[in-house]
């Protein structure tokens, strides 16, 4: 489970949204604090909006934690040279997919 949030992670800096689509599943969620979209297609295009908005970010795992069915990662989100946030993304996975991730920032 851990495995699957950090090649979620890898996918994300590199920016590879087909990667993306082998990870999630049909009808997954994402919910951050700025937008909640579900489906496989919204959630994917939510993220190369991110990445088409800001090229430059990446996301550093600083600390992991997994249950039987959540997977829980406190992040550093670079945004540029001079701006970072701090963010918790929680992760649902069920059947070796993720269903969902809600994204706190804080």
């Amino acid at each position: 489970m851990k495995q699957l949030a950090l090649n979620y992670f890898a996918a994300w800096n590199a920016q590879d949204a087909r990667w993306l689509t082998h990870l999630f599943d049909n009808d997954v969620t994402l919910v951050d604090w700025d937008n909640s979209v579900s489906g496989l297609i919204d959630v994917v295009e939510m993220n190369r909006k991110i990445w088409a908005d800001v090229p430059d970010i990446k996301a550093t795992v600083l600390d992991i934690a997994e249950s039987e069915q959540h997977c829980i990662a406190k992040l550093l989100i670079q945004i540029d040279d001079d701006t970072s946030i701090d963010v918790v993304d929680v992760f649902t996975i069920k059947d070796g997919k993720i269903t969902s991730i809600k994204a706190y920032k804080g």
